[in-house]
């Protein structure tokens, strides 16, 4: 019987993996659409007409900027998806609730330093906003663990004091 739960719950993770997989490559090819190959098709179409045969094309063509574009996206949202998973899987222990003031700051470090990476790797503020608004939820997700209110009621005051100090003094310079 408990072989039979380990199997059900393995499949059960596999599925929910693959439709996740599944519905991220479908919303990225409407966020990011092909319009070079609505184009192209539409040139094709006038060829054709234009010269009274079908134009055919026997090379493949070369990956189109969209491809690209869709593989850096789904790359960065899933490298980040994972990092989250492994913060959010630390924020259980007894190391982050002993030291949980030390590791918002260092994190809300890491959520600047991973703003301009994947702003730089993503090239589109448009695209990386949708990868970005993970990370302040994470953070208020990972301090609503602290051990009783006063803890969360400062943690939540440390960060907002944090941000403030961001959106004063280091965005714009950056």
């Amino acid at each position: 019987v408990d072989r039979v739960y380990k199997y059900r719950t393995g499949r059960l993770g596999t599925a929910i993996l693959a439709v996740g997989l599944y519905i991220s490559v479908n919303c990225t090819s409407l966020i990011i659409p092909d319009w070079n190959k609505q184009d192209e098709s539409i040139e094709d179409d006038l060829a054709a007409a234009a010269t009274g045969d079908e134009y055919e094309q026997n090379d493949k063509p070369p990956p189109s900027t969209a491809m690209w574009k869709r593989a850096h996206f789904i790359w960065t949202s899933l490298c980040i998806e994972c990092f989250l998973l492994c913060f959010l899987e630390f924020s259980y222990s007894s190391v982050f609730m002993g030291n949980l003031y030390y590791f918002l700051v260092l994190f809300k470090l890491l959520q600047m330093s991973l703003e301009l990476f994947v702003g730089e790797f993503l090239k589109e503020h448009l695209l990386s906003s949708m990868v970005l608004t993970l990370l302040p939820v994470m953070e208020i997700l990972v301090t609503m663990g602290a051990k009783d209110f006063v803890e969360f009621t400062f943690s939540y005051f440390l960060e907002l004091s944090i941000i403030i100090l961001e959106r004063m003094y280091l965005d714009p310079f950056v």
